[in-house]
């Protein structure tokens, strides 16, 4: 006599299949949120690095009495003239304007407080090398 087993444990094919769908739909979405959040944080260490050359040039230019980078490159590099900061997006989001020592960064996703996406720095006295 076979019996028939009264107490059936575990899930079936068509709950399995629901729960995988369900993750494959939340994986959908997870993953152009992600994205957008690698590229906010990218460009977030992009505007830390500038910032910190632009006060190394603040410092400089205040104690040391260095003149402002002839160019961007030479912004770059620090006034120590060392290695230039290396930016995530490359320097093409980056503007220098020598003749007004203004420091500007174009951001895709990432917004200051008052939702700009430029952040801008000037430079204290425009002299050139």
């Amino acid at each position: 006599m076979l019996k028939k087993l009264q107490n059936k444990k575990g899930f079936t094919l068509m709950e399995m299949l629901i729960v995988v769908a369900i993750i494959a739909v939340l994986v959908a979405i997870a993953i152009p949120v992600f994205n957008g959040a690698l590229t906010k944080s990218k460009e977030a260490a992009d505007v830390a690095n500038v910032r910190a050359t632009y006060a190394e040039w603040q410092t400089a230019m205040l104690t040391e009495n260095t003149k402002a980078p002839a160019d961007k490159d030479a912004f770059l590099k620090g006034p120590d003239n060392g290695t230039a900061i290396v930016l995530n997006y490359g320097d093409d989001k980056l503007t220098y304007d020598a003749g007004t020592g203004i420091i500007t960064y174009s951001a895709k996703k990432l917004t200051d407080e008052n939702g700009a996406k430029t952040f801008t720095w000037k430079l204290g006295t425009p002299d050139i090398q």
